[in-house]
Order: structure tokens, then C-alpha cells, then sequence
């Protein structure tokens, strides 16, 4: 698993994309290699410029993010980047359910709320987007406050305790 994450740090996509697959042909009930996979194959498809349309690499990434959800169907990652692609592809009404169930599990996620938002907008559905933006702002704000308090917090434990 690292060593494909390394592969993919090091900008070496093609031995990081045969690591994933070498994985996920060992252990395919593990959904973060289906996952990791479906990323790359996603990053390499913007990287040559080409539009996100319906490419083999494109359909390959949306199969391996359906997989990992099917393993993990609680699990945000793959809900967020699947809504993400259909988001790219202008299939709104399929990334509108995604983003729904990752505020389920999710509710505190406030960029996915924003999101969901611009989805709702898209489609039409003026009160449902405004419910998200409001949802986005007081998230932001909440994101804000528990940042200033910990960065606070983190201070006066350093007075006390000291490096």
C-alpha cells in the first residue's frame, strides 16, 4: 500500500496504478486500494488535459469507486470522490444522492454542504440549495471557532507545560 502511494508521490502514476492493481487483485475486499486506484486513474485522465467525459480510465475509476462503496458503504471517501466525478461530468442527478448520504455520515462536513448546494443549484432546487449554503456558512463558522479555540488551547498548555 505505500509503496503505491510512494509511486504516486514520486509522480510515477503507471508503477503506482500496477502496485493498486497488484493489491487489489491480492485483496480485493479492501475497499481504500480500490479507492487509492480510482484517484489515480482520475488525476492521470486530468493530467493529459483531456475533458472529463467517459474515457476507459474514467469508466474504471467510477467501477472501482462503486466497489469500494459496495465493501464500505459508510465510508465518506469514496461517496465524496464518485459525487466528485459525476459532479465533473455534469451528471448532477447522480452526485446529488452521494452527497446526501455523505452528510449522513457526515453531517459536519461544511465543503460537502457547499457542494451539494452547487449541485442543488444546478438542478434547479433554489430552497434546497439555499438550506445547504446556510448549512455551509454556519459550518464554516463552526470550523473557524474550533480552530481559534484549539490553536488557544494548544497555547496555554504550552505556557504551562512548556516545549
Amino acid at each position: 500500500y505505500q509503496l503505491g502511494r510512494l509511486y504516486a508521490a514520486q509522480n510515477q502514476p503507471e508503477r503506482a496504478r500496477a502496485e493498486f492493481e497488484r493489491l487489489i487483485n491480492a485483496q480485493p475486499t479492501v475497499a481504500e486500494y480500490h479507492i487509492r486506484l480510482a484517484e489515480l486513474l482520475i488525476e492521470e485522465e486530468k493530467a493529459v488535459g483531456i475533458a472529463l467525459g467517459q474515457s476507459e480510465y474514467l469508466r474504471r475509476a467510477e467501477e472501482l469507486l462503486r466497489r469500494s462503496l459496495e465493501l464500505e458503504p459508510a465510508n465518506p471517501h469514496p461517496l465524496w470522490s464518485l459525487g466528485m466525478l459525476y459532479a465533473r461530468q455534469d451528471r448532477y442527478t447522480e452526485a446529488i444522492p452521494l452527497f446526501e448520504k455523505l452528510l449522513t455520515i457526515a453531517p459536519r462536513d461544511y465543503q460537502a454542504h457547499l457542494f451539494l448546494g452547487h449541485l442543488y443549484q444546478r438542478t434547479n432546487r433554489t430552497e434546497d440549495a439555499t438550506a445547504r449554503f446556510d448549512a455551509f456558512s454556519r459550518g464554516q463558522h463552526a470550523h473557524r471557532l474550533e480552530k481559534t479555540a484549539r490553536r488557544e488551547f494548544e497555547a496555554k498548555v504550552e505556557e504551562i507545560f512548556g516545549g
